[in-house]
């Protein structure tokens, strides 16, 4: 039996050496070498937790997800767990509890050790949570030292395949980003807003240079406060201690502010003992398994604009080759920042442009209007009335139609004035410029044309409409004032065919003088030229 076993052990070790070999490694494949290793080891579950590349999830957990979480697994845990086992050992047995959802009784891995999980530390660069993890019937009897012994000797063929999984799904992403580093003007060309320009930077930066955390810190004119913020998009982005990071950052970047102010770029092997980061710094990377750092300053001119740094999970030798491409991507960086500030500025500009134009168009509005407008009763003033006529005469030549104009004025309006007082005076022109308007219809058009004279003009329609309209304002003014007595005298002209605006305003004054020789208070109608002639000769 045991040579039985120690032949399946052989062939499932020989199987996944011959997956790690093969030119594609897919998830389908992953999950039957899983399948595969519960058989030969009597485990009821395995899973491989790799970091999503995606970051719209902590991890990708390749096996039965839904049982992982049901047992009271958490990314959390896994954090946890997975600084247990870097601080002390690589394979590590331990319980789970779904009450309080916590990794419990942690302890190395060794035959005979009574726990029911396995957590395997997978060997892939820059890892922060690859790990293959087991469940089986090892709780109280202890995992035979066979078993563990296959699945330490399946880690290597795991980490093989894991790797090539996450390259797998890096190398379209990382096409794309190459390409558009090559671009990064059409990156600014296509994208405006500094925010969403800097973060695709940041996101392209991580990717080329292999760091897994990217901020770009834009600084204020100052360089007291940061102004901007972008960080990287990547699979870290949901991290745990990504988030404490970028918190810890807004109290203060010691680094940042150095390299800002000596105006060189700071290269860290080992965050962890680098003298040059302050102590809380080391404390901190130790308690996040950060390394690396690179710290550059953005330079544009000889102007100050901000901070790009870089930080990664394992210690790296900044040759010349990598500080030459860090420096070039901070160039181009700080290029985007001013191009992007600039162009900021000008929208500003342009609107601040627009706005004072619409505010003088509107004082231009205003000013029209006022100077066509009659101070005294609000009504169109002489000027309004002209133009307006002359339009309507030419718009009743073009398409047809009648036109009338009538001018009326207010009977012995200077004794108004001497009995009553100019003020007196002014209140009954006010009174008669509101009655006009409220006999006038919507079409029509009321003006004063000087004095204590006014103007009717009334496009579609003929003398017998205009006398029935200027008759009901004599009438109701006539009513209104009885003592002292004002009363109206009015004149209308229908126009002729070919007759221009003067000649029609002509004839309605000539109508009112008629009609303030036959004792006021009456409304005559101009009659045309050859009526009047011959009603002269008759006369």
């Amino acid at each position: 039996m045991q040579r039985a076993n120690e032949l399946a052990c052989g062939h499932f070790l020989a199987e996944l050496a011959d997956l790690a070999a093969r030119p594609s490694v897919s998830e389908r494949g992953l999950r039957l070498a899983l399948s595969r290793l519960c058989q030969v080891s009597g485990a009821f579950d395995a899973w491989l937790l790799v970091a999503a590349e995606d970051h719209t999830a902590p991890v990708t957990c390749i096996g039965p997800a839904a049982k992982l979480w049901n047992h009271g697994f958490t990314y959390d845990g896994l954090l946890i767990l997975r600084r247990w086992m870097a601080d002390h050992a690589p394979h590590v047995g331990f319980r789970m509890t779904r009450a309080d959802r916590k990794v419990r009784e942690k302890m190395a891995a060794a035959p005979g050790l009574p726990r029911p999980f396995f957590a395997f530390q997978l060997v892939v660069p820059e890892t922060s949570v690859e790990a293959l993890i087991v469940r089986g019937p090892w709780g109280v009897g202890g995992i035979p030292a066979e078993t563990l012994a296959l699945l330490k000797a399946s880690v290597p063929g795991f980490s093989t395949l894991v790797m090539r999984f996450i390259g797998q799904q890096r190398s379209s992403r990382f096409e794309k980003q190459l390409d558009a580093l090559a671009s990064m003007a059409h990156i600014l060309m296509n994208t405006k807003d500094m925010e969403t320009a800097l973060t695709e930077l940041a996101t392209i930066t991580s990717a080329v240079t292999g760091f897994s955390f990217v901020t770009i810190d834009v600084y204020d004119r100052g360089l007291e406060t940061i102004a901007l913020r972008c960080v990287a998009q990547n699979r870290y982005m949901q991290f745990d201690n990504l988030q404490r990071w970028i918190e810890a950052r807004a109290k203060g970047d010691p680094l940042g502010s150095r390299a800002l102010a000596e105006g060189a770029p700071l290269y860290i092997e080992d965050l962890q003992s680098d003298p040059r980061a302050p102590e809380s710094s080391h404390v901190f990377a130790k308690r996040n398994l950060l390394r690396s750092a690179a710290v550059v300053p953005l330079v544009f001119g000889g102007e100050r604009l901000g901070v790009l740094s870089l930080t990664g999970f394992e210690t790296r030798e900044f040759d010349p080759a990598l500080r030459q491409l860090i420096g070039t991507l901070a160039g181009q960086i700080s290029t985007a920042i001013k191009a992007l500030t600039l162009f900021s500025q000008l929208k500003e500009s342009e609107q601040r442009l627009r706005e004072l134009n619409e505010r003088l168009q509107e004082n231009m509005e205003v000013q029209h209007r006022l100077a066509r407008t009659d101070a005294l009763t609000g009504l169109p003033n002489r000027r309004y009335l002209e133009e307006a006529l002359g339009a309507e005469v030419a718009r009743a030549h073009r398409h047809g139609g009648p036109l009338a104009v009538a001018i009326f004025d207010v009977d012995h309006f200077k004794t108004v004035n001497d009995v009553n007082g100019h003020a007196a005076g002014d209140e009954t022109l006010r009174v008669i410029a509101s009655m006009a308007r409220e006999v006038a219809r919507s079409s029509d058009l009321v003006g004063r044309f000087g004095g204590d004279e006014f103007v009717f003009l009334l496009p579609q329609t003929d003398a017998d409409g205009a006398s029935e309209l200027v008759w009901r304002l004599v009438r109701e003014v006539r009513a209104k004032w009885t003592s002292p007595r004002v009363t109206l005298s009015a004149g209308i002209a229908a126009l002729l065919p070919g007759e221009s605006a003067d000649s029609l305003l002509a004839r309605a004054d000539a109508a009112l003088y008629e009609a303030k020789n036959a004792g006021r208070d009456t409304v005559r109608v101009a009659l045309p030229p050859a009526e009047a002639a011959e009603l002269r000769k008759a006369g």
